[in-house]
């Protein structure tokens, strides 16, 4: 069993490896293959904000997308990126119409536990 500390070390080194968020337009289910977003729209991708926990260790990546940018797209798909440009995650949901009146703050949870 791992301890807290340990947790929490995982934790951070995760957190510290992801660095930017992007969304983009395709809805095709996520698969543990998915190497990249299908339709990346570019305007979208902006570096993240993060919060932590403890117990259970969890990071909550908070990706935002102003009203300046992805206007025009039904946003579908959204990942958060390693630092070296790889994919973390990809999640597809259902499309937002985005337009310059709205921004868009999108949380990813990530929880690190013993279960």
């Amino acid at each position: 069993m791992m301890t807290q500390e340990g947790l929490n070390r995982v934790r951070d080194i995760v957190k510290n490896d992801i660095t930017q968020g992007q969304a983009g337009t395709d809805g095709t289910l996520p698969t543990k293959n998915d190497t990249a977003l299908v339709a990346p729209v570019d305007t979208t991708k902006t570096s993240l904000t993060f919060t932590t926990g403890t117990s259970p260790a969890t990071i909550h990546a908070t990706h935002s997308i102003t009203t300046a940018q992805g206007n025009g797209n039904s946003l579908k798909e959204w990942e958060l990126l390693h630092s070296n440009g790889d994919t973390f995650c990809r999640i597809v949901t259902t499309g937002l119409s985005k337009t310059s009146s709205i921004s868009v703050e999108r949380i990813v949870t990530i929880e690190i536990d013993n279960e």
